[in-house]
Formats: C-alpha cells, structure tokens, sequence
C-alpha cells in the first residue's frame, strides 16, 4: 500500500497522454492539479515545503507542480523548475521529465540540450513517454538535427512498454525506415495466472487528491528524507522497499494495474 500510494502522488501530476499531433506541443502538456488559493491549499502548499526542505523528493517533486500550477501559492515556473531540478538528482523519473518539458517549452528557461537530458533520463527510468516525445524530436528535426539512428532507439524503448502514442504511431509508418524495423520489435507480454471459473467482485473506491496528499503527508514521517545518509540502497536516506525505483518489474506492472482500476 505505501509503495502505491507513492507512486499515485507522483502519477496524479503526471501530464495526460497527448495525441500524436499534439505530442511536441509541450505548451498543450496537462495535469489534473488546478490553480487554487483557498486557505486549505496554502497550508497543503506550507506542509509540502516543509517535507521538501527536509530532503524528501516526493514532496519536492509535488511542490515544484504546486508552483507550476499555483496551488496554494501563485505560479512561479522559476521555482518549480527549481524543485523538479532538485528531485531530478535523487532519480525521480517524473521530476526529470517536467523538467525536461520547461527547457524545451518555457521561453525564457528554454535550453534544448538540458531538455532533452532530462528526457533522456526519464526515459532510462521507465517513463515511456519521455521517450516517445525524444523520439519524435529527433524525427522531427526542428529542435535538433534529424536522426533516425535516435529516432529508432528512443522510439524502441517506448514501444517496447507498448505506450500508446507509440504504438499507433509506428503502426502509422511501419512500411517506413526507421520505424518498419521497430514494428518488428518483439513485445514479450506478461501472463497473469488467473482463476478458473466464478470470480469475486471487488469494488474499488478511488481516493481523491486531498486523501492521498494526506496520506502522503502522514507516510513521510515513517521514513528517512532522501537528503539523509544511505541505508542499504543506492539511494541515499531511502531503502529499496521505500523506493518505487527499486521495485521489482512484476510489483511495478501491479500497481500500474492498481491505478489503472482507480481511474478508470
């Protein structure tokens, strides 16, 4: 349950699927966090600072959204660019990507070679669409010089998670290189044993946001901060079990199963 929730913190943030039209239109990226000023969003707002100045980078990555959005305070992209930078460092894959998406967006922050390093490093960590938007960049050729050898290898890594932007994109161009060679790609899908006959019905009610912010809160205070010393991962301050990035392949494909049955 805590690896979950976690991981739901951090995915309620996460931009939404885009079309492929709209796929390097980093201004048309979305998140289902709205602007709010009301006195119970400023004191999520206090809270979450007060987790980040610790050194946790859950609660960093969720102030650098509060910032971008305004939630609970006025949108300052300065300084949620900032905290997304400073989560980046302890791996958090989707700090990495929005990161990634100011550089390449923001005008006055636009610096197109950190943008696509900190795609680059979302994709390395199982972010499929950082990797799927680097390899539309680089197919594009406007932000940078086309190239299909990036193009392939980007493209390959969000196929192979069968992301679905990518999917229907390659299913598009399959007779076209690079991508009829990544349309042969084999996907290697996981079986589920399942059981045989009548099966139980189970109702899932879906948290909403302040539930698991508060949750989240409460969590926070059963473990280390990430700024601390190390405790037997590679990660400083935070054990592997603490850790959604050192979970096995199987518990990752659960708890996206998990989610997948809360918005759904």
């Amino acid at each position: 349950m805590k690896k979950i929730i976690l991981f739901l913190v951090i995915s309620l943030l996460c931009y939404s699927n885009q079309s492929i039209a709209q796929a390097t239109n980093f201004k048309a990226a979305s998140t289902p966090l709205a602007q709010c000023d009301s006195a119970e969003c400023h004191n999520r707002f206090l809270q979450y600072k007060r987790y980040a100045k610790k050194g946790y980078s859950d609660a960093m990555s969720v102030l650098a959204e509060f910032y971008y959005v305004g939630y609970g305070t006025k949108p300052n992209t300065s300084r949620a660019l900032k905290w997304y930078r400073k989560a980046a460092k302890f791996d958090s894959p989707q700090a990495q990507y929005k990161a990634g998406i100011i550089y390449l967006s923001e005008g006055e922050y636009q610096d197109i070679e950190k943008g696509l390093d900190y795609l680059a490093q979302a994709g390395k960590s199982n972010i499929a669409q950082a990797s799927h938007l680097l390899g539309l960049i680089y197919w594009e050729g406007e932000l940078v010089p086309q190239d299909l050898n990036k193009v392939s290898s980007h493209l390959t890594l969000a196929y192979e998670k069968q992301y679905p932007d990518t999917t229907d994109f390659v299913e598009i161009h399959k007779n076209e290189a690079p991508f009829n060679d990544i349309y042969k790609v084999e996907i290697i899908e996981s079986t589920l044993n399942t059981p045989q006959g009548e099966m139980e019905q189970i109702s899932v009610v879906s948290p909403n946001l302040e539930e698991v912010f508060d949750y989240h809160l409460e969590l926070m205070d059963t473990f280390l901060p990430d700024a601390a010393k190390g405790t037997g991962s590679n990660i400083a301050g935070r054990t592997c079990d603490e850790r959604i990035e050192c979970d096995t392949q199987s518990n990752r494909h659960r708890i996206q199963d998990f989610l997948m049955i809360m918005w759904f």
